[in-house]
This record gives structure tokens, sequence and C-alpha cells, in this order.
């Protein structure tokens, strides 16, 4: 999802930071738009990984329009019989991600980018299998 979403995005015009984990998906994304794409690599899991990639990013764009993030996990099986490294890795990406990356984009004077999405507002339809990561995160930049 995060892919085409960048790419709809990329091709309106808009400047587009893709983050994801898959180097290689990335560099195939980049490819595509590479004037409009910028590609970083990150694990939105992690606190420290989240605050370098927007710091680069917010040095090249420092107040952007739009934070898709759709990273997510679908935990599948029942939370009573799941393996607690699964909960905590669907909670890791899932809630903590969401979390940096927002806290990350979001100034502390309390302004925020126009537009936010999130893996729980996306459509039934477009959810992926269990397992399945759905990244990458564009941070959206209409262009002047």
């Amino acid at each position: 999802m995060g892919r085409g979403i960048a790419l709809y995005y990329a091709e309106a015009g808009w400047n587009v930071c893709a983050v994801a984990r898959n180097q290689e998906r990335l560099e195939e994304l980049a490819c595509r738009f590479p004037d409009k794409i910028l590609t970083f690599s990150c694990d939105v899991s992690k606190a420290d990984q989240v605050r370098s990639t927007f710091d680069a990013i917010l040095e090249k764009f420092p107040d952007p329009d739009v934070l898709v993030d759709n990273a997510g996990k679908v935990i599948g099986g029942i939370m009573e019989t799941s393996p607690l490294d699964v909960i905590d890795e669907g909670i890791d990406i899932n809630l903590k991600g969401t979390m940096y990356c927002t806290g990350a984009v979001v100034p502390q004077s309390g302004s925020c980018p126009t537009g936010f999405g999130s893996p729980a507002s996306a459509p039934e339809g477009s959810r992926h299998r269990c397992g399945e990561n759905t990244t990458p995160i564009p941070i959206l930049r209409q262009s002047s």
C-alpha cells in the first residue's frame, strides 16, 4: 500500500520521502521517479532509527504536508495462543512505530501536517495477509 501511495503522489508532482526496511524495494521505488522520491532505510520499531531518519527528512523538507504512516504487521491467530515475541513485534511496529514517526514529524509547537493515515484506517480490502509488512511510509511535500 505504501508503494502505491508513494507512486501516486510522485506522479501527481509531490515530493515523497519513502521509509522502509527493505533497501532493494526502496531502490526500485526511487528509480520510478528519481527527481520526486527520496528513500530512507529504517525499522520504525526502533526509536533511534526513526529519529535519525526523520532528522534527515526534516532537514530536506522542514515542513512536510502529510505523513502517511502505514507500516504495520498483522498478527494472525488468537492472541491468547500467539507467541509473545509475535505480539511484541506487532506492538513495536503498529503502536510504537506510529508513535515514533508521528512524534518525529509533529513539531513541539503543536502544529502538524495536514493529513495523517494509519493501518487502522486502511480499507478492509487493502490489508495484507498475516505477517506481511506494509511499508514503505511515504512522507509527502507538495511541490511549489
